[in-house]
């Protein structure tokens, strides 16, 4: 699946209310737990009902925690990346000046 938003999905989304952009995100979020527990039962099919549906449980929870990680790693790499230059161009004014 292409990760690219077309002009035509852009479109699509759109003319959809919230109530329906908010609709089809849960079909979407419920929809990928049960093809992970389809996936579960047949990796491990001595498990019981209730250890597939923990294990689900422990994955999308970490699903979002690394989700949040990686916003904050990102977050953080771009401050630092402005904070270098930001560095770097303080060094350059206080060169200059010690020049003058």
């Amino acid at each position: 699946m292409s990760s690219e938003l077309t002009p035509e999905y852009i479109a699509t989304l759109r003319r959809m209310t919230g109530a329906q952009k908010l609709r089809t995100a849960f079909q979407l979020y419920w929809g990928a737990r049960k093809i992970k527990a389809a996936r579960l039962r047949q990796q491990f099919p001595d498990w019981t009902e209730e250890q597939v549906q923990q294990r689900v449980k422990e994955i999308f929870m970490h699903a979002v925690t690394l989700a949040i990680s990686d916003f904050h790693a990102q977050a953080e790499r771009a401050w630092c990346a402005l904070h270098g230059q930001w560095q770097r161009s303080g060094d350059l004014l206080r060169g200059a000046a010690h020049d003058q």
